[in-house]
Parts: C-alpha cells; sequence; structure tokens
C-alpha cells in the first residue's frame, strides 16, 4: 500500500514538472468543476509551482528524494525555530526504501 502511494505521487509530481500548463489547467478545471475553489487564481499557483520548483523535483533530480545531510540539517532548523522537542535522529524517523524502489523501478 505505501508503495503504491509512493509510486503514484511520484510519478505525478514527475508529469507536473514534465508539463507545468497542462497541470495548471487540471489543476483549475478540477477546482472549478468541484465547487472546490469558486475561482482559482492561477497566476498566484504559477509563482508558487515556480517557487517549489527545486524541492519537487527533490535532490539528484530524484523526485520525493532528499539526502541524509539534507534531511539532519532540516531538522536543526526545525529544532531551532522551536517545532521539534527533540533532536531529529535520521535513522530512526527516514526510511527511504520506498522512494528508493520507485526510483530503480518504476521510474520512467
Amino acid at each position: 500500500l505505501v508503495q503504491n502511494f509512493i509510486n503514484a505521487i511520484s510519478a505525478g509530481w514527475e508529469r507536473v514538472l514534465d508539463d507545468q500548463e497542462k497541470a495548471l489547467k487540471l489543476l483549475k478545471d478540477y477546482c472549478e468543476s468541484n465547487n472546490f475553489l469558486k475561482k482559482l487564481d492561477i497566476e498566484k499557483e504559477k509563482v508558487s509551482l515556480s517557487l517549489g520548483l527545486r524541492h519537487y523535483r527533490g535532490e539528484n533530480e530524484k523526485v520525493l528524494y532528499a539526502k541524509k545531510e539534507t534531511w539532519n540539517d532540516m531538522g536543526v532548523q526545525l529544532k531551532k525555530a522551536g517545532l521539534l522537542k527533540h533532536d531529529f535522529n535520521y535513522d530512526k524517523t527516514v526510511n527511504n526504501k520506498f522512494v528508493a524502489w520507485y526510483q530503480l523501478y518504476v521510474k520512467k
């Protein structure tokens, strides 16, 4: 179940990255047809997507992937910001096996 979820979300982000205009159009159409939002600010969504591209791509162009050092740095920053009560422990917190499996066996 977890692997299927990771496969689907990774493939979805790759499709967004491959055709950002189409992804934004699909988002707008979905929101409007389901009355999710009365009117989606597509320009705001474009800016948001543009600003987040480097994060969405993942490190080494691997969607959802970040190195251990990156996770540890994030943990330090979250602790400094008061958002973590305890020190971050990568080995006890992060499991990249599902993302690695996707990268090795599913990615197009």
